[in-house]
């Protein structure tokens, strides 16, 4: 069922997005200070940015889209940029100096796209119905839209629509990353041996209760009971120390001890 609704929405945002085609709208810059000022045409933009990286296009608003900012910064905290370009598009709005966010994100490219009017522009079509809108590009070719704001970087990896190196590395992007699959339903166990993957990974750069606890959740669901169980009271002990809640690991123990 998860996977038809995506497909639908997927299906739904490409034949909007079919109504103009994307090349033929003007978007004018808000990085004051680099190249991206200026008025300049969409195919412009994108090979600009033909540098062999994946292109993740993300509309917002600041006035009425509060999600669509923290799905941005988000973005910008996990992500390597050596790895992906991100294009930021204020849209529905007809005041570039309604926003200061895009003077914070230096690390993408900002801009807004067809104001004044223009129907058969961008805003025409993506109202507030439809933000935030995430778009992904090979090139000038796009790959994937979903209308969605819980559509973050994780998910985007998660989901196969992004290569995993985009996400910066570090002990708490591959936890979260681990703990996504986990609370997924619809996660298989080759998914659940790919989060164990990257909690072990994430071990790498610390060890702490989050990420011990985490491992201890996969290996309860690959049925390794025993292995989780020393897992889980490591993940405990580690909550001791750092004075941290571990109810829901007491929780966990009590589970793996009745498939023992």
């Amino acid at each position: 069922m998860k996977k038809l609704f995506y497909l639908l929405a997927f299906l739904i945002v490409q034949l909007s997005f079919a109504q103009i085609n994307p090349y033929y709208f003007n978007v004018v810059g808000l990085n004051e200070g680099r190249n991206d000022t200026g008025t300049k045409d969409f195919t412009e933009l994108l090979e600009d940015l033909d540098n062999g990286k994946p292109t993740v296009l993300i509309t917002y608003n600041p006035n009425w889209c509060v999600p669509c900012i923290a799905l941005i910064e988000d973005f910008h905290k996990k992500a390597d940029f050596d790895k992906v370009n991100l294009i930021t598009i204020l849209v529905d709005s007809d005041d570039d100096s309604s926003d200061d966010a895009h003077g914070l994100w230096y690390k993408s490219h900002n801009y807004h796209a067809n104001q004044d009017g223009d129907t058969q522009g961008f805003d025409s079509i993506f109202k507030t119905s439809s933000a935030p809108l995430v778009f992904i590009f090979d090139g000038k070719a796009l790959t994937f839209t979903f209308p969605k704001y819980s559509m973050n970087l994780s998910e985007m990896v998660r989901f196969k629509k992004l290569p995993e190196n985009v996400i910066k590395e570090s002990w708490d992007t591959l936890n979260n990353a681990a703990w996504r699959i986990y609370l997924d339903n619809s996660s298989t166990i080759s998914d659940y041996e790919r989060g164990l993957e990257l909690v072990e990974k994430s071990y790498r750069y610390e060890q702490n209760y989050d990420n011990v606890d985490t491992k201890a959740s996969l290996l309860y669901k690959l049925g390794r009971y025993t292995e989780a169980l020393k897992e889980a009271k490591r993940a405990i002990d580690l909550a001791k120390v750092s004075e941290t809640d571990y109810s829901t690991t007491s929780e966990l123990i009590n589970k793996i001890i009745e498939k023992m």
